[in-house]
């Protein structure tokens, strides 16, 4: 009972003050956008607790619970906004998001087609589902949706992204190179898409434009194994030898299975007459791939 009251008097003096939910709502989203998350979340708690029907603050709460980790918090958050607004589509397509970023795509898909059911043309539901779909290995209806989001927004860089490696896995790497061209028009500071379109080149026999968009990739992140691993291959395919060799040292540093990189270094060395280190190179190559 005493805890009752002292939420009565709570509320009453937060009233009292002159201060709504909408205005707690919009200084949870400036402290938001300000990195202050938890704070943010105190403000869309006092939001909620003058207005239950507000999907827009429960929503963004779920956002802010996903971005401490707490997602079951987040998950009950956007269920709850969309159970109680069954318009408000971006709690779909967050709840949606959240299983996409957790490795479950087929959950997501559920919630995004059930947005488009109530929306065809939303784009962000679109876009959301275009990745879902490529995450589980539907490449066809993943081009399909991502087409329509570059219809309506040309500028979007998760669409080129997701079409283009869509249009790579389903073989038909020329279409997914023009998507990757456009991305790095778009935005050409991000060595994931240096690497993507790399690995592209490398398919179409480019080895030196392949090994151009690998370099790019590693001075944006010079710690990825896999960059040099792929450039060492790239290098090796377009004659650069002992290029190849000096790549292929640095991806052994952090790369797993090192078989095909011992296996391409006897190679090089069996093709440049060093056979002692041809034949010890194979031998490690035997012993990392039994």
């Amino acid at each position: 009972m005493k805890k009752t009251t002292v939420l009565f008097i709570f509320i009453g003096l937060m009233a009292g003050c002159g201060l709504n939910p909408e205005r707690y709502f919009r200084q949870g989203v400036k402290l938001h956008k300000q990195g202050k998350i938890l704070e943010a979340i105190d403000m869309y708690n006092k939001a909620l607790m003058l207005k239950k029907r507000f999907p827009e603050a429960m929503t963004s709460r779920g956002l802010a619970y996903e971005q401490t980790k707490d997602l079951q918090k987040a998950i009950y958050d956007y269920k709850k906004a969309a159970e109680l607004t069954p318009d408000y589509l971006p709690a779909y397509v967050n709840l949606a998001a959240l299983y996409i970023d957790n490795e479950s795509p087929l959950a997501a898909l559920q919630y995004l087609d059930e947005a488009l059911g109530k929306n065809p043309a939303y784009s962000r539901a679109l876009l959301n589902r275009g990745i879902a779909y490529y995450k589980l290995g539907n490449y066809g209806k993943s081009v399909e949706d991502l087409t329509k989001v570059l219809q309506e927004d040309a500028q979007s860089e998760l669409a080129y992204y997701y079409r283009g490696k869509a249009f790579y896995s389903s073989g038909k790497p020329a279409d997914s190179l023009r998507d990757f061209n456009a991305l790095t028009v778009l935005n050409s500071r991000l060595d994931a898409v240096y690497f993507e379109r790399g690995k592209i080149k490398y398919l179409l026999k480019d080895f030196e434009g392949a090994a151009s968009d690998f370099k790019e990739a590693i001075n944006m992140n010079p710690e990825s194994g896999v960059f040099y691993y792929w450039r060492a291959f790239a290098l090796y395919k377009a004659g650069y030898f002992q290029d190849a060799l000096s790549d292929s040292a640095e991806a052994l540093k952090t790369i797993a299975k090192p078989a095909q990189l011992y296996s391409i270094m006897g190679d090089i060395h069996y093709r440049t007459g060093n056979l002692t280190e041809a034949l010890e190179n194979y031998k490690k190559a035997g012993k990392a791939d039994p």
